[in-house]
C-alpha cells in the first residue's frame, strides 16, 4: 500500500498535505501526474516526511477516539468504504472542451468544468471532505466539483461500450426523514400523503414549498405569493410544523445541547452546530440525519446492483442521488431492483432512476 492510499484511508487528503512546490513539479514532470505514487519520503527528507506522517496519525487517533465515544464508528467506515470505492468516469473530453470555451455561466461553472480535466480519457479521482461542513453534508475537498456542477452539463460523464450513466435520486429524501423521525409513516408522494392527512385543499407544488419552509424555518413569503395571504400562509406552516414535531424534536436538541455542548443526528454523529445556533438545531440534525441515511442505502445498493451487473461502477454521490454506470439492457431490471431502498434505523425510501448519458 502506497502511502498517498494509506492516507486516504485515514481520512486524510495526501494532496493537499504536501508542499506545493513539489506537488506542482510532479504535476508537471510525470505523465500521469499527482494520481501517480509519488515517494515522499524521499522527496522530503526523512524528518520533513515524517513530521507530516506523524501529524496525520494523531489527527487520526484523536478523530478514531471520537468515534468510539460517540457510537458512530460503524455508519463512519461503512460511509467511509463507499465513498472510497467510487471510481472515475470516462470523460467525453470534445463536449466538454465545448463546454469550457462556450461557457457563460461564470466563473464557478467553468471551475467546475475544468475540475473533470486530466492527462487521460478519465475525470481525476474524486475525494470528498465528511467533516466540511456543521451537518457532515459532503463538500469536494479534490478533484471533479461534481457538486457546484450544474445538471446540463454531467453529460460530459462518458458511458463505456454497451452502458449507460443514470442518476438515482432519493424522492422527497428529507420530508421523508422527518416524518420517520416524528414517528409517522411516508408512503408513495409524501407529499400528496401530508396534504390528505392534513386536509389541504392546496396543490402539491404549494405544500413541498410549505414543507421546506415548516422544516428549515424559512419565511412563508413565497407562500403567501402562492396562497395569496400571509396568515394562510403562516397557518399552513404551523400545521406543518406541528406534523412534523418540529417542536417538540427541536426543544430536545435544543436541551441536550445547552447540557452536553453538542447534538447528534440520529446515527450517533457528532454536529458542529454552535452553542448559540439554537435555532439551527432542527435543520442541522434533518439534513445531516438524511446525508448519512442516504448515503448507507447507496452503499447498500450498490452490492446489490454489482452482483446483478458486472459492468455497474458507482462514480458520484450529489447530495441524495447517486451518479452510477450500468448495462444498458440490464437497466429496467436495475430500476426495479433500486425503487425502494429502505434503512432498518430510518425507513423506506422510494428512488428515481433518469439517465445522465448512454453510448
Amino acid at each position: 500500500m502506497s502511502i498517498q492510499t494509506l492516507l486516504e484511508v485515514l481520512g486524510e487528503d495526501p494532496i493537499h498535505m504536501f508542499p506545493e512546490e513539489q506537488k506542482k513539479a510532479f504535476n508537471e514532470i510525470v505523465p500521469d501526474g499527482l494520481s501517480c505514487p509519488i515517494p515522499w519520503r524521499w522527496v522530503l527528507g526523512e524528518k520533513k516526511f515524517m513530521d507530516l506522517l506523524n501529524n496525520a496519525l494523531e489527527r487520526s487517533r484523536i478523530n478514531v477516539c471520537a468515534l468510539e465515544e460517540s457510537k458512530y464508528e460503524q455508519t463512519y467506515k461503512m460511509i467511509r468504504n463507499f465513498l472510497l470505492s467510487l471510481q472515475e468516469p470516462l470523460v467525453d473530453i470534445d463536449k466538454l472542451a465545448y463546454y469550457i470555451k462556450n461557457n457563460k455561466k461564470g466563473m464557478t461553472v467553468e471551475a467546475s468544468l475544468r475540475s473533470f480535466v486530466s492527462k487521460t480519457n478519465k475525470a481525476p479521482k474524486i475525494v470528498y471532505d465528511q467533516a466540511g461542513t456543521a451537518t457532515g453534508r459532503l463538500t469536494v475537498k479534490r478533484g471533479p466539483r461534481i457538486l457546484t456542477l450544474p445538471s446540463r452539463y454531467r453529460d460530459i460523464i462518458k458511458a463505456a461500450p454497451g452502458c449507460e450513466v443514470v442518476q438515482i435520486d432519493l424522492v422527497s429524501a428529507e420530508p421523508r426523514t422527518a416524518l420517520y423521525v416524528a414517528g409517522k409513516e411516508a408512503k408513495g408522494d409524501v407529499y400528496e400523503q401530508i396534504s390528505a392527512d392534513l386536509n389541504l385543499s392546496v396543490e402539491r407544488d404549494v405544500v413541498k414549498v410549505a414543507s421546506l419552509s415548516a422544516l428549515y424555518g424559512a419565511g412563508s413569503s413565497s407562500l403567501s405569493t402562492l396562497l395569496g395571504s400571509k396568515p394562510k400562509a403562516q397557518r399552513v406552516i404551523n400545521s406543518l410544523r406541528s406534523h412534523f414535531g418540529v417542536q417538540r424534536i427541536e426543544s430536545q436538541l435544543v436541551a441536550d445541547l445547552k447540557t452536553n455542548g453538542y447534538i447528534t443526528n440520529l446515527f450517533g454523529r457528532k454536529l458542529m452546530t454552535r452553542k448559540d445556533e439554537y435555532q439551527k438545531v432542527y435543520s442541522h440534525f434533518m439534513q445531516s440525519t438524511t446525508s448519512d441515511a442516504a448515503i448507507c442505502m447507496f452503499s447498500q445498493a450498490c452490492e446489490l446492483l454489482r452482483k446483478e451487473d458486472p459492468n455497474f461502477k458507482p462514480f458520484y454521490v450529489i447530495h441524495d442521488a447517486l451518479v452510477c454506470e450500468v448495462t444498458s439492457n440490464l437497466r429496467p431490471r436495475l430500476e426495479e431492483m433500486t425503487q425502494k431502498l429502505s434503512l432498518g434505523s430510518v425507513g423506506l425510501y422510494t428512488t428515481k432512476m433518469t439517465s445522465v448519458s448512454n453510448n
